[in-house]
This record gives C-alpha cells, sequence and structure tokens, in this order.
C-alpha cells in the first residue's frame, strides 16, 4: 500500500509521515511530496521522497505514479489555494489514486466564513472528483499559541475577543491524520477540535504556569487589528488574525465533538500541558 503526503517539509505533513512509522506503514510505502525535498528530515527511514508543486500539475502527475492514498495538507498560499487543491484532486484522478484524505478546517461547511472559504470549495471539488475522501475539520493548531507563550508572559497582556476556541497540537492533528489515511471511510467528517477554551483562561493558565501576572484585553475587530499593527505584525496577518478572532467570537470554530479521541485513541494534548512544554525554563511547581 502506497501513501502519500503532500506538504511533506511543512510540520503538520512532516508529523503525519512520522506518525504512520509509528502506527506501523513501513518507510518504504511511504511517498513524502513536496516542493523543497532539501528541507525533508526523514531520509534515513527509507521514505521515497518525490518533489511536485501545487502549481505544476505535471510534476504532481509524476509524484501520484503508484500511489494508492493520498493526505492532501492544505498550500500556504491564501487566495491561491482552491486552483492549487484542484489541480492536486485533478492529478489524483488521473493517477487513479483509491482515495483522498484532506485537512479542512471546523466552519468549512458555512459559505459565510471567508476565512475557511477556500476549505469549503476544495470539499466540493473532492465530491466532485468522484474519488472517495475523508475530510477532517481540524480546529487551530495549539502549538501556535505554546510559540507565542514567552511574548504573551513577557508583555502580560493577551488581547482578543471572548470567544471560545478549539486548538490541538499538529502532532494530534497528524496522528489523526495517519489513522484516517490507514482507514479511509468515503464521505465520513471528522470534526477535530482538542482542548476549548477562552482566551482569559488562556492568560489565566499562562500566569499560574509562568509565576508571571498575565492579563486579558478584550478588543475586537478594527481596533484588534490596529493593535496587532502597531506592534509590528504585517497588515495582511493582522487583518486575518482580526478575522481569525471575529469567527472564534461566532463559535464557529468551537467543537465539543469526541472523534477527535476515536480517530486517535486517547485525549489529545491539554492547553496546560502544551504551556508547561512551551514555557519549561520558567515554569514553576504551580
Amino acid at each position: 500500500m502506497s501513501i502519500a503526503v503532500t506538504g511533506a517539509s511543512g510540520r503538520l505533513g512532516s508529523f503525519v509521515i512520522d506518525a504512520l512509522v509509528e502506527r506501523g506503514v513501513s518507510p518504504t510505502d511511504i511517498v513524502a511530496i513536496t516542493r523543497t525535498p532539501e528541507g525533508v528530515k526523514f531520509r534515513d527511514r527509507a521514505v521515497t521522497v518525490r518533489r511536485a508543486d501545487y502549481d505544476d500539475p505535471a510534476s504532481l502527475d509524476l509524484a501520484f505514479r503508484g500511489v494508492e492514498r493520498l493526505l492532501i495538507v492544505p498550500g500556504t498560499e491564501v487566495g491561491r489555494r482552491v486552483v492549487q487543491h484542484e489541480n492536486v484532486i485533478a492529478a489524483a484522478k488521473r493517477a487513479w489514486v483509491g482515495c483522498i484524505v484532506y485537512t479542512s478546517r471546523l466552519g468549512a461547511q458555512l459559505s459565510d466564513l471567508r476565512i475557511a472559504e477556500e476549505h469549503r470549495q476544495t470539499e466540493l471539488a473532492l465530491v466532485r472528483s468522484g474519488i472517495p475522501s475523508t475530510i477532517l475539520r481540524n480546529g487551530l493548531h495549539l502549538d501556535t499559541y505554546m510559540e507565542r507563550a514567552p511574548q504573551h508572559v513577557e508583555r502580560g497582556e493577551v488581547v482578543g475577543g471572548v470567544g471560545r476556541v478549539t486548538a490541538a497540537h499538529r502532532r494530534d492533528h497528524a496522528e489523526a491524520a495517519a489513522a484516517a489515511i490507514m482507514t479511509p471511510w468515503a464521505g465520513r467528517v471528522y470534526e477535530l477540535g482538542g482542548p476549548t477554551f477562552t482566551l482569559a483562561e488562556y492568560a489565566e493558565e499562562l500566569s499560574r504556569i509562568s509565576g508571571e501576572p498575565v492579563v486579558f484585553r478584550r478588543l475586537e475587530g478594527d481596533a484588534l487589528r490596529e493593535e496587532l499593527i502597531a506592534r509590528g505584525v504585517p497588515g495582511a496577518q493582522a487583518a486575518h488574525e482580526a478575522e481569525l478572532d471575529a469567527a472564534i467570537s461566532r463559535g464557529v470554530l468551537e467543537t465539543d465533538s469526541a472523534e477527535f479521541v476515536q480517530l486517535i485513541g486517547h485525549q489529545p494534548m491539554s492547553l496546560r500541558e502544551a504551556l508547561r512544554e512551551a514555557l519549561a525554563p520558567k515554569a514553576t511547581a504551580a
């Protein structure tokens, strides 16, 4: 059984390959597909590495030769991903790939959620393709909060809206993806959330673990975007984060689904565990 993973040099894709190996898939049965083969770090595991670009159908045709199952990790170029993903799906169809798993986003079923629209369109393209597909609607990445935690502690403040966010570490999302590609279920849609928390609860946990006071300040919409720009965040990214915060406030990036545990067989990493890992040098005994 040949399993291909796109975006293999990125964090999620490389974690998926690790998870497949841990689940007993022979490295010789894994095809790592990436635009930057030099960024792949698992050559010692005998994984086949193939270069391909979502904008280059010919390279995708070569990369998918002999592939039976395909995991599509979304492209990173927001605004171009629908066309890119359609290229991937079309190449998979030409290669007679037997099934596809796609890592989508919570809220992708909503036609008015701009930050998920490219995922919604990709899900529709998969349906039109006729290829048996499984959709994983992932929540946000908990490790993004981990990366920002030291700066939030240093600043002593977290800003944003009052909605609840559902987030899981990329390693847990990768484990779920590996489980799904090994036992694909055509037409199945999984909601994969992870721990759910507010930014106020996140700030409280930061204070408890770091031993430093961290407060939450409510700031939304244009005010949040302008604050982020004032802190040096590029305008496009600040606008995206403000839009993401608005979606969180709507509650569309929150789920109480138990499907995560069903797929991976255990609870995903908790917020406390994640922040203890992120702040390990500063963590107190609290």
